[in-house]
């Protein structure tokens, strides 16, 4: 009996040519997986340190009993690429309002409210000191009026308002007024930087009809998010609406797509604070006609 001989069939061309291929394209995914990669890593190691800063604040809110944040240091292109703790110092109440008079500025007449028994000139309060933005509030309510500017030693004039102040009090030993700081960068804590190529993206777009990327209200000429103690953000331009910052890569290339109209660019992340609760939250740029529609999913990821 003569042993079979089996015959192995060689590749053909075709099946040659299909392998070669499925490995160029696999080759392929795989180069553009690492060129994406590190980008991706920045953008994500940024997002964690936005929200490990932003929860860093609602703690030490809840733990100190003072409203604490974040201040988002705003470059000259309108991207965040540090951040700092802010913290509200006691309100300041000494001496007496005793009365108003008024001042010419650059032909713009302002209101300057007077007091006695107290010198806004010195050292003696520290670590207050009394600057433009914080509030004055007289006789316990009323309209909150804002400081331009300290007219030492016993004087502030406030910014134009149609509104008179009130006649002062002639008794010398009764504190009628207080002023309502504004925050002040928190003792002893350093600048939160993100990556190199990461950052928070304010410009304004047309993709989401000429409005910011990022809607954190701003405070004084400052971006702010301040938690008050129980962890809802308070402040002015918070509302009940959702704060969201716009995580991205700046390159240069991802900045020139971005322009060009493509909201995916830079592979960015939203990181979302939620007032009423301060919940924070992480969530992916949707695409279509709304980025922000993530947002308003109660199913997206949190934190």
């Amino acid at each position: 009996m003569h042993a079979r001989t089996q015959v192995r069939r060689a590749f053909t061309l075709i099946e040659l040519l299909v392998v070669i291929s499925i490995l160029a394209f696999l080759t392929a995914l795989t180069g553009l997986y690492f060129a994406f990669a590190p980008q991706q890593q920045q953008v994500e190691s940024a997002a964690s340190t936005l929200s490990g800063a932003l929860l860093i604040a609602k703690q030490q809110a809840r733990r100190d009993a003072r409203a604490t944040g974040l201040r988002l240091i705003v470059d000259a292109d309108n991207i965040v690429r540090s951040l700092q703790y802010i913290q509200q110092p006691d309100d300041f109440a000494v001496g007496t309002y005793t009365g108003s008079t008024t001042t010419t500025i650059s032909g713009q007449s302002y209101p300057v409210a007077q007091f006695s028994g107290v010198d806004f000139n010195t050292a003696t309060y520290a670590p207050f000191s009394v600057q433009a933005g914080d509030y004055l509030e007289l006789y316990g309510g009323g309209v909150l009026r804002r400081i331009a500017s300290v007219s030492p030693p016993t004087s502030l004039v406030l910014e134009a308002t149609t509104t008179p102040l009130p006649p002062g009090s002639t008794a010398a030993t009764a504190t009628n007024y207080r002023i309502i700081p504004q925050p002040s960068p928190l003792s002893g804590e350093p600048l939160r930087t993100f990556p190199n190529s990461a950052g928070i993206d304010m410009n304004t777009h047309a993709g989401v009809g000429g409005a910011r990327l990022s809607n954190v209200p701003q405070r004084n000429g400052q971006f702010e998010i301040l938690f008050s103690p129980s962890g809802a953000v308070i402040g002015q331009g918070t509302g009940s609406g959702v704060l969201y910052m716009w995580v991205r890569d700046i390159s240069e290339t991802s900045t020139t797509r971005l322009t060009a109209g493509n909201l995916q660019a830079g592979s960015p992340i939203l990181i979302a604070v939620y007032p009423r609760t301060g919940f924070i939250a992480s969530h992916p740029v949707a695409s279509g006609t709304d980025p922000y529609a993530f947002l308003r999913d109660g199913r997206s990821s949190g934190m």
